[in-house]
């Protein structure tokens, strides 16, 4: 989603595209017509169903020309598209986010959480540390480095809760509940609900590892029909758009920090610049495959989040860091209920435009990738669970 990882999520964009096969992965048998397309695509060395490809890129070369032509009037047109969809329709996000969270418990602790998202006889292809290290790498990263430090902040001084001064204790209780419920439960729902019915029809009912798989319980084999090749290009289209917001927004806030730590100047070169390092590092880190590019940079990842984490609380106040750690745990347990259905109702919904809902539409287009790539082979109790997180080992769970 939400970080600089084009990791995991430009593997699974390519993945996404791929048709029918004789297995989840295989390559897909494409006729041999005299289609430009197909001949383009043969010629490329493609692993794709041609017309998702090159639909889904003509779709982006087209946006992005737009765009650099015409920014005013391509980003009117959009932006008041998105002022309907986070004000107008926020309480719906809230809404639904919540449901998947209480749907994604239920069907945990239900029976279906024992069902096994492989074969019977299958074993998880990654322990449980190298899976979470996968899926935290490509759900999290710079968005959390970042906000999560400066949302706290800001929520302390503009506290959005209703009766609450700003820059009291009660406001600065509020504004660690607040950042933790973006970062909490309800992110990871979006991740691991759709990463469960992906992994499902992918490994279970051995069907074509696309997004369009997910809604053969609707569409049956019309998933390989225009209905289905156009979920799965709406999907390409909306994670790469995602991505360019994460990637962007990272670009930005590293160059703030430059800028801040070492006076270099905030400038559309320097973080150009910077997103040709991110993309760089996520290509390598894609082109070596999952086992040799994708965990070895989310080892890093991780190894450098818990660097950054011993640091603060070394160079910190000690003590006091684990009080509200501890005590924070327990606010955000408190306010949970309150903020799942939280619409901002007496300040016109706006608060919640800016924070919450933004927040949950970031997510949804960043869905697909992160959730899908680490799924295999884990038990449907151990993907929902531990990705909310859990410490059953879904090794250890009998179907």
């Amino acid at each position: 989603m939400l970080g600089t990882a084009p990791t995991a999520a430009s593997s699974a964009a390519t993945v996404g595209a791929a048709g029918r096969g004789t297995g989840p992965c295989d390559p897909v048998p494409q006729p041999k017509g005299h289609s430009v397309l197909h001949r383009l695509h043969d010629r490329l060395g493609l692993r794709t169903t041609p017309s998702i490809f090159f639909v889904s890129a003509a779709l982006i070369v087209v946006f992005t020309a737009a765009m650099s032509l015409f920014p005013g009037p391509v980003q009117g047109f959009f932006g008041g598209i998105a002022h309907v969809l986070r004000y107008r329709t926020g309480w719906f996000y809230t809404f639904s986010v919540t449901a998947l969270v209480i749907f994604a418990v239920g069907l945990a602790l239900s029976r279906y959480g024992r069902v096994k998202i492989g074969d019977d006889d299958s074993q998880p292809a990654y322990s449980g540390l190298t899976w979470f290290g996968m899926l935290f790498a490509a759900g999290v990263g710079a968005v959390l480095m970042f906000w999560g430090v400066a949302e706290p902040i800001n929520h302390y001084a503009n506290p959005p809760m209703y009766g609450t001064d700003p820059e009291s204790d009660r406001a600065a209780v509020e504004a660690l509940n607040i950042a933790n419920f973006h970062f909490g439960v309800h992110m990871w729902a979006i991740l691991a609900v759709p990463g469960l019915a992906f992994g499902y029809f992918t490994y279970k009912r051995k069907l074509p590892p696309r997004v369009s798989s997910a809604f053969h319980p609707l569409l049956g084999d019309g998933i390989h029909e225009p209905w289905g090749k156009a979920i799965d290009v709406l999907s390409i289209v909306a994670t790469v758009f995602g991505l360019g917001v994460s990637v962007g927004l990272g670009a930005l806030q590293i160059n703030s920090g430059l800028t801040y730590v070492y006076g270099i100047p905030m400038a559309g070169w320097i973080q150009a610049a910077i997103i040709a390092v991110i993309t760089a590092v996520g290509l390598a880190s894609v082109l070596a495959g999952m086992e040799k590019g994708v965990k070895r940079l989310s080892y890093a990842n991780i190894v450098l989040a818990v660097a950054l984490l011993l640091f603060v609380l070394m160079a910190g106040a000690s003590m006091d860091t684990m009080r509200a750690i501890v005590e924070s745990v327990g606010g955000y347990a408190q306010q949970l209920p309150t903020l799942a259905f939280f619409n901002d109702t007496y300040g016109g919904g706006t608060w919640s435009g800016d924070w919450t809902v933004f927040y949950w539409a970031w997510t949804v287009t960043c869905g697909p990738p992160p959730s899908f790539g680490p799924v295999a082979v884990r038990v449907v109790g151990f993907q929902l669970m531990g990705a909310l997180p859990s410490v059953v080992d879904g090794r250890e769970v009998p179907e």
